[in-house]
C-alpha cells in the first residue's frame, strides 16, 4: 500500500542533515548516504530508483 504523505520542513531539515534519501514509492526516508541532490537512486525497502535527496526532495515542492 502506498501512502500519502509528504515530508514536513523539520524532517526536511534532519534529513538534510544526516544525508538521507526520501522514496517517492514508499513515502519514507529510506536511504543513507544521500547526497542532497540524489535523482533515482534505488530504494533499499522497495528496490524501485525513486529515492531522491533531501535537496531534490524540497526543489519538487514535496515538503510541507
Amino acid at each position: 500500500m502506498i501512502k500519502n504523505f509528504m515530508p514536513t520542513l523539520e524532517e526536511y531539515q534532519e534529513a538534510e542533515d544526516s544525508f538521507q534519501g526520501y522514496c517517492l514509492h514508499c513515502k519514507e526516508w529510506t536511504h543513507e548516504s544521500c547526497e542532497s541532490d540524489a535523482r533515482k537512486y534505488e530504494c533499499p525497502v522497495c528496490h524501485k530508483k525513486t529515492v531522491y535527496g533531501a535537496g531534490e526532495i524540497l526543489m519538487m515542492g514535496l515538503v510541507k
